[in-house]
């Protein structure tokens, strides 16, 4: 019998499904994430029937990583979640997205490009809010 790693648990706890509109997923569980790390002591709390993107990057990098990867999908939830929720400073809410993909094993490469990513275009999703 195969062991599940804690990560692996904490994926099969996310119970999402995709809506109608392009690149939107629903939340059909809460969920909750504890991020220990040595920069924060936190608990996100995503309410049944959130909506979110997972990872929206443009489509010229789709060739290099898919923005569906389950690699992401924790960091994209909270970071997501976050954004919408504007409880803490966007700046904030990024470094959180870069905590998580650290403890998620997201390629570093990857995990860069994607905080990098959201570092210099986020503002345009944080003012829609």
């Amino acid at each position: 019998m195969k062991t599940r790693t804690p990560l692996e648990s904490m994926y099969s706890r996310i119970k999402i499904t995709p809506t109608w509109n392009k690149n939107e997923w629903v939340l059909l569980d809460e969920f909750i994430y504890y991020l220990w790390s040595k920069w924060f002591k936190d608990r996100i709390v995503i309410p049944e029937g959130f909506i979110f993107n997972w990872a929206s990057i443009p489509r010229v990098f789709h060739i290099i990583w898919t923005p569906m990867g389950q690699d992401t999908l924790i960091a994209s939830l909270c970071h997501d979640y976050l954004y919408s929720t504007q409880d803490i400073p966007r700046a904030d809410a990024d470094d959180r997205f870069n905590s998580i993909m650290l403890l998620c094993d997201v390629r570093p490469i990857k995990r860069i490009m994607y905080y990098i990513w959201v570092r210099l275009w986020g503002w345009v999703a944080w003012r829609k809010k």
